[in-house]
């Protein structure tokens, strides 16, 4: 799920996705303007463009809301 969470929580876009318990996932997010692109393991898999919105700073936040999670790695950079 893509959330933007301005003043209030605003749903962008989601997809399903069939994960395994036991694999390794890398997930990349991309922002590039208007334009938010995610990927799983070199797979771009959600996107979404509002042209009325240009994200020009902001926080990232990962959210486990059933189970388990563990990360080895955040990196935000600016390009």
């Amino acid at each position: 799920r893509l959330i933007r969470n301005y003043d209030d929580a605003h749903l962008l876009a989601e997809v399903p996705y069939d994960w395994n318990w036991s694999e390794r996932y890398q997930f990349d997010l991309e922002v590039n303007g208007t334009s938010v692109t995610g990927s799983i393991n070199g797979t771009e898999l959600i996107r979404y463009d509002d042209p009325g919105t240009q994200l020009l700073d902001g926080a990232i936040a990962l959210v486990c809301e059933e189970g388990l999670i563990m990360t080895d790695e955040v990196k935000i950079t600016a390009g």
